[in-house]
């Protein structure tokens, strides 16, 4: 399954430290346009305070050693609040489904239409939309 998360991973012709100890200097001496920490095997840039955006994203930084070099992964993730929200959408999505799918269930056992299925019909669809506008 693809994943919601923009990814990208390179290979560096040096060991890990090396890696670590320059993005600190860049961070340090302001040569980037980013702000963030760097603690091996991690690190994690984002936008400054004075520029960031609501939708602004995070880059997540992963360093592992491979003999003398280091694969580095990136992974850009939203702010936190924009993460939960987008979580609780599709939890309501999925709670507002079972709900119509368990009332369609019950019409249908009393002989009756079953027309609240479209209610879990239009929440799965919902839930679609906001999985295909992420992406």
């Amino acid at each position: 399954m693809r994943s919601v998360l923009p990814r990208f991973e390179l290979v560096v012709d040096r060991p890990e430290q090396d890696v670590a100890d320059q993005l600190m200097r860049h961070l340090a001496a302001g040569e980037c346009s980013c702000v963030g920490w760097v603690a091996p095997p991690y690190a994690e840039l984002h936008v400054p305070e004075q520029t960031r955006h609501f939708w602004s994203p995070r880059l997540q930084v992963t360093f592992e050693q491979h003999e003398d070099r280091t694969h580095v992964c990136c992974t850009f993730r939203p702010e936190p609040e924009v993460w939960t929200g987008f979580v609780f959408g599709h939890c309501l999505c999925l709670t507002s489904a079972l709900v119509g799918l368990s009332l369609a269930l019950a019409q249908w056992t009393l002989a009756k239409p079953p027309t609240a299925v479209f209610a879990g019909v239009i929440a799965l669809l919902i839930s679609l939309g906001l999985y295909l506008g992420a992406l």
